[in-house]
């Protein structure tokens, strides 16, 4: 059983990384590209090719929906659907140079955002807190690794 001080940890945790993630994209970044593109571009670039259904299930948004604003990706230049061809059900997405370099301007203007919300944490903070966040990834990709393998 987990117990009730760890649950509320996470409780206040996701509290105040949603706060963090509003905080992040209502600060002004990148121009004329909405955040679901920004977000699914990112997605391709640190993930690579994915399938449409695992591009939903990660951004928390139908796959018909998600559908049409790839559909846009692709006109704008910025995506390529290409069909699998041993299971023509499946249709992978992977980025274009253009959308490489979108990628790569939002990774760069996050990391600005991020480094100007923390800019004022002192140094023995910052470290402490450096710490925490290695040992939260690596208990956090241990469990998405064993739950993934039980899908």
């Amino acid at each position: 059983m987990v117990q009730k001080e760890f649950i509320e940890l996470m409780e206040e945790n996701l509290m105040i990384m949603s706060w963090l993630s509003l905080r992040l994209n209502r600060t002004p970044g990148i121009t004329g590209h909405t955040h679901q593109v920004l977000r699914t571009v990112m997605h391709l670039y640190i993930g690579g090719q994915a399938l449409l259904k695992d591009l939903a299930r990660h951004s928390d948004i139908l796959p018909s929906n998600l559908c049409v604003a790839l559909r846009h990706m692709e006109k704008n230049g910025l995506v390529l659907r290409k069909v699998d061809e041993a299971d023509r059900r499946n249709v992978w997405y992977s980025l274009t140079p253009k959308g490489t370099k979108l990628a790569k301007e939002s990774l760069e203007d996050m990391r600005g955002k991020i480094a100007g919300i923390f800019t004022d944490m002192d140094k023995a903070d910052e470290a402490k807190f450096i710490g925490a966040l290695r040992t939260e990834n690596e208990i956090l990709f241990r469990l998405k690794a064993n739950y993934e393998e039980k899908l």
